[in-house]
């Protein structure tokens, strides 16, 4: 997997801070940027190529939502353009950092990411 093209970088809307929720009783990670309350999730497969998946909790807003990746998900194959993906350094260690408590069994909520 290899990006292609960039559009997650956007005046004013920059990370501020990540943290464990909780969703229908489980945890979640969640992020505050630039002032809206988004989701942010990945798997491995994204992880390793740097990206994860930021959206923003309220709909309205999501429709709406500046990040966006364009990737090569396999050579040869056409371009995919991704709405709500990022490749931000610090949306991407936060994902990280819940993926790893999860698979470990430690995320919990409150805990900083």
């Amino acid at each position: 997997m290899k990006i292609l093209e960039r559009g997650d970088i956007e005046e004013g809307v920059e990370f501020e801070r990540a943290w464990i929720a909780m969703d229908d009783g489980r945890p979640a990670p969640v992020a505050m940027v630039g002032g809206i309350l988004c989701d942010i999730e990945t798997k491995e497969t994204l992880l390793n190529a740097g990206i994860a998946f930021c959206q923003p909790v309220d709909s309205k807003l999501a429709s709406i939502w500046p990040l966006s990746l364009t990737i090569e998900v396999q050579p040869g194959a056409p371009p995919l353009h991704a709405n709500g993906l990022t490749a931000n350094e610090r949306i991407v260690a936060a994902a990280r950092r819940f993926y790893e408590l999860a698979i470990s069994g430690q995320a919990t909520e409150g805990t900083a990411l």
